[in-house]
């Protein structure tokens, strides 16, 4: 072989050499790019959706349960008395938000004044006291001194909850049947309304049925609670025991 040649092959050999040992070094280079890159993407992905939650907070659809001082509604109420007897009330009640306060527990609620009459002719007796309060999370109001969760937030259709949370009853598991619907209560017309189911219970001895309907920017338009001791599972006059069915209706809202 002469010179020349040798020369040839033995810088093809150095060149072979030096890409043999170069190989580790360029895969370590391309992971490393490759990391930085999927990191890289990583942070933009992130950014965004901070922006996206910040941009977009949620919707706790707190109107459901206005707290606005001057706030009234007046409501018709048939409330029924089972016993040996079988009485039936008809009168109106009205309860208007009168002044902000701090409760025992430092949360800014409302007080609430509940008046009542046996027919529009009649003057307005004052009745009562209850209070409401309204937080990020939930609604609550205090009727009689015992407090009850109405409304969880954000409101979100078939989302459940204890309704008797902070009091001594048994527990009642209340949740959004409907949401954001329009609808009629009574003869007024709602663009937005929910529907909070509370109680559905029946059997041979036992008949349990309520519901509230809140409206936005109104508050509570429609209740219904209806307990009684029955016969035979049967829900008629002659086989009620005992119990109470109460119907409340607004038939007119509005702010002083």
């Amino acid at each position: 072989m002469s010179p020349l040649l040798k020369v040839e092959k033995r810088a093809r050999k150095t060149n072979m050499n030096r890409i043999i040992n170069m190989l580790p070094f360029s895969i370590n280079k391309i992971k490393t790019a490759t990391a930085f890159v999927t990191i890289a993407i990583l942070v933009c992905f992130f950014m965004q959706s901070c922006k996206r939650n910040v941009g977009d907070p949620v919707d706790l659809k707190q109107e459901y349960f206005p707290v606005d001082i001057g706030n009234w509604i007046i409501y018709d109420v048939v409330d029924i008395r089972h016993d040996i007897n079988h009485d039936t009330l008809n009168y109106q009640i009205k309860e208007i938000i009168t002044a902000d306060f701090f409760d025992n527990s430092g949360r800014l609620a409302q007080r609430v004044e509940r008046y009542v009459r046996d027919s529009e002719a009649e003057p307005w007796q004052f009745g009562d006291v209850w209070h409401s309060i309204r937080t990020s999370r939930t609604a609550e109001k205090v009727e009689e001194d015992e407090r009850f969760v109405k409304l969880i937030f954000p409101v979100t259709e078939f989302k459940y909850w204890d309704g008797n949370a902070y009091n001594q009853r048994v527990s009642w598991e209340y949740y959004f049947d409907s949401i954001d619907y329009a609808g009629t209560v009574g003869s007024i017309v709602y663009d937005s309304l929910a529907y909070v189911m509370q109680r559905e219970n029946s059997n041979f001895v036992e008949y349990e049925q309520a519901f509230e309907v809140y409206a936005k920017n109104i508050g509570l338009v429609e209740k219904q609670l209806i307990d009684l001791d029955v016969r035979s599972g049967m829900i008629i006059l002659d086989s009620i025991v005992k119990g109470t069915e109460l119907y409340q209706t607004a038939i007119d809202y509005g702010s002083n």
